[in-house]
């Protein structure tokens, strides 16, 4: 699993076709499926889930092992993995991104890049400066995610 890092401010053409930054794309060099991405809706935020394909392929082997006969698990694979499809990279290092996402997240020309360890978020510009503000209660936020019981 490839763990990514650098965000990017990028902007989408007319056809809502994103070019990976460089240094995203030589993060990936090397990997099975290297042209290959899972995109979905994030759950909580106004913003696109980008998993490089074999990131993706690890999340689900993960996913089977659940018990997929229990209806909490159902629900949550249900909602999970709504909406999430396979797009390929072409030759000039773009994605084309589906219409129903661009419209999800509200994205307009300028959108942010943002990795999160083996994933990465895209995000319209403003609305990631709206959402990644730091609350006042950061620091219990961060003891809170820091907390043994979490890891």
């Amino acid at each position: 699993m490839a763990d990514l890092f650098g965000n990017a401010t990028c902007k989408l053409d007319d056809k809502h076709r994103l070019t990976l930054p460089t240094k995203l794309i030589k993060q990936l060099e090397g990997s099975e499926d290297s042209d290959q991405f899972i995109v979905k809706p994030n759950l909580k935020y106004p913003c696109i889930d980008l998993y490089p394909k074999e990131n993706w392929n690890e999340i689900m082997q993960e996913l089977k092992k659940m018990d997929r006969f229990r209806p909490d698990v159902q629900e949550y694979l249900i909602r999970f993995l709504k909406g999430h499809e396979l797009v390929y990279l072409d030759k000039a290092n773009r994605l084309l991104l589906p219409t129903r996402l661009i419209d999800y997240s509200k994205i307009n020309k300028e959108v942010i890049v943002a990795p999160i360890i083996d994933m990465v978020q895209i995000w319209d510009v403003q609305l990631y400066e709206k959402y990644t503000e730091l609350p006042e209660n950061f620091d219990e936020l961060t003891n809170s995610a820091l907390d043994k019981k979490n890891a």
